[in-house]
């Protein structure tokens, strides 16, 4: 492939025809003018067909793309970090475009998907930050992980209806069964239920959503993969009885959340699933084994700060446990969690066990059972 770049007008021209070579470990042809390229334009001698890994990365003055129509493919992080671009034109000639294609295009506003597209990478599109809807075309059949994450502006990803793999939902993105949660937009807010035929819940699923406020689970979820809740701002979350595994890195750094609720059908925890949650206080897991964590699982915050609450058959088995006995304060729940009224709200108490006595926690404090505070 040839190649002729404008230094006046920043406009660089691809010649030729056939596939573009990838960058992974090599210097573009055009790396000396990098930082110069403010467009990449078509001719009537355009005629490539692939747009190579890396073509582009890092090419922070860029600001418009127009590709032929005799390209398929777009590589891996082939405009990755371009910071500037903006006007993006797509031919629909286009069928795959690869991870991170264009992931940290921070002034993407809009993207038009090419109707004849068939695949969309890993993390494709990952903190394009001004992005505001996207809509995936009918015939796409494979969508990576990610691909929308950490897009902070997003409010929709719809789905065309034609499409026969994937569904839209109030704008999350889910497989055409419902079975399993793919992708929500970075601006959902609020408190969100997820249907009830949801099994699975995809990695980076909601990874960002900072607007989120609480996620109410139904019992049909199964497997939460890696990164599903990163950097989400919920301060309390309880998982569902049904929960088998949790991923990797599943709320690493959710900096906010300060209890959590595992359920008693819990079997393992996959590394640095709650790393750098340095505000969590309050744990309570039913599992009457206790689930297996990996390493890291709960790294880079306070366990000796954090209570522990398990299951009374439980406590000594918890506190042998790797991964659960570096908590500070394992105490064992006799009956679990009861709601009782106040004046004004219904404050959250439970009955533990401490030395052979039932004592009852609320509030923050702890009372015996004539209603006496004690320590």
């Amino acid at each position: 492939m040839e190649w002729e770049f404008n230094t006046g007008s920043g406009a660089l021209y691809l010649i030729g025809t056939g596939a573009m070579d990838n960058y992974f470990y090599a210097e573009t042809p055009w790396k000396a003018y990098e930082g110069q390229i403010v467009s990449i334009l078509k001719d009537s001698r355009s005629q490539y067909t692939r747009i190579g890994g890396y073509a582009f990365n890092n090419c922070t003055s860029l600001e418009t793309v127009e590709l032929p129509n005799t390209v398929d493919t777009i590589n891996i992080g082939a405009f990755s970090y371009c910071t500037q671009l903006s006007n993006l034109t797509l031919p629909n000639t286009i069928r795959l475009i690869g991870a991170s294609a264009f992931a940290g295009d921070i002034s993407l506003t809009s993207i038009a998907l090419p109707t004849n597209l068939k695949g969309i990478g890993t993390q494709a599109f990952w903190n394009c930050a001004g992005l505001n809807t996207v809509t995936i075309p009918a015939y796409v059949e494979q969508i990576g992980a990610g691909a929308f994450s950490n897009c902070q502006n997003l409010k929709m990803i719809n789905v065309e209806p034609g499409n026969q793999n994937y569904c839209s939902l109030s704008g999350v993105l889910f497989t055409k069964d419902q079975a399993r949660l793919c992708g929500a937009p970075g601006r959902l807010e609020g408190e969100y239920t997820i249907p009830s035929t949801v099994t699975e819940i995809e990695k980076h699923a909601f990874s960002h959503c900072q607007k989120l406020t609480k996620i109410i689970f139904p019992t049909s979820v199964k497997w939460i993969y890696e990164n599903a809740f990163r950097s989400c701002k919920m301060q309390s979350m309880e998982l569902n009885e049904g929960l088998l595994s949790l991923g990797m890195n599943v709320f690493t750094y959710c900096s906010e959340l300060t209890t959590l609720t595992l359920p008693s059908t819990l079997e393992e925890i996959k590394g640095y699933c709650f790393s750098n949650c340095t505000k969590l206080t309050s744990i309570t897991c039913k599992a009457t084994t206790p689930p297996t964590c990996e390493a890291g699982t709960f790294e880079n915050f306070d366990q000796s700060a954090c209570t522990l609450y398990v299951p009374q058959s439980a406590l000594s088995a918890y506190q042998a446990a790797d991964g659960w006995k570096a908590f500070g304060r394992i105490v064992a729940i006799e009956e679990g969690v009861e709601q009782v009224d106040s004046q004004k709200s219904k404050l959250e108490s439970r009955k533990i066990l401490r030395d052979g006595q039932v004592l009852i926690e609320k509030n923050g404090n702890t009372y015996n059972a004539q209603g006496a505070q004690v320590k």
